[in-house]
């Protein structure tokens, strides 16, 4: 997902390690120091591309959202059936929803002011942009025969609902995939459910 720290120089190369850092120890426990350092930079260097730390949080914050939404993106518009797409995009989700994830999510909420966040915002995982992704898989579906109980829009409304809810719960419950095998188990598992109750019966 992350791009290689050695390819990148200047102003990527602060995003890149600072997220990494803060994904790992949470915004206050990360100085602009130690973030120059590991860029191997001077202490100054930060300063230079952003206003301080909350500017820099935000961008990489923002930049780190944009590559999972791209991510997500290259899963859900692959040539297959509309199971195969679901599952395989949910997967994706899922391995990217570990603890250090979810600790940057919430340390954006929590340190980011409202004007900082409305400035510097992950337009790409707004819902309704999820929602444009989503619904066009759903309207393929339903186009090629898949006799849907719900109108599309209706149907990717409700699957976004679950995959944030699922991602959410499996963090509070400390039950997030360890790795990519349980990832794809349980997005099978839970697209099955999902569309044993929107596909019609004796057409799944």
């Amino acid at each position: 997902m992350a791009s290689a720290p050695g390819a990148l120089a200047g102003k990527d190369l602060l995003l890149e390690v600072a997220c990494d850092l803060f994904m790992k120890a949470g915004y206050d426990g990360v100085s602009m120091q130690q973030i120059a350092d590991a860029a191997h930079m001077t202490k100054g260097s930060p300063y230079y591309h952003f206003e301080g730390k909350e500017d820099l949080f935000a961008q990489a914050f923002v930049k780190r959202m944009d590559q999972i939404y791209d991510g997500f993106m290259r899963e859900l518009q692959q040539e297959a059936d509309l199971r195969t797409r679901l599952t395989r995009s949910l997967a994706y989700l899922l391995m990217t929803a570990d603890a250090g994830m979810i600790r940057l999510v919430e340390d954006f909420h929590r340190c980011v002011t409202p004007d900082r966040a409305r400035q510097c915002k992950a337009q790409k995982l707004e819902p309704a942009e999820m929602l444009g992704a989503l619904t066009p898989c759903f309207v393929a579906a339903a186009e090629a025969g898949t006799p849907l109980k719900v109108a599309p829009e209706r149907a990717a409304t409700m699957f976004f609902a679950l995959q944030m809810g699922t991602m959410h719960t499996l963090h509070v419950m400390n039950q997030v995939p360890g790795n990519a095998d349980e990832a794809r188990r349980l997005a099978d598992e839970t697209v099955d459910c999902f569309l044993n109750g929107v596909v019609a019966a004796g057409d799944n």
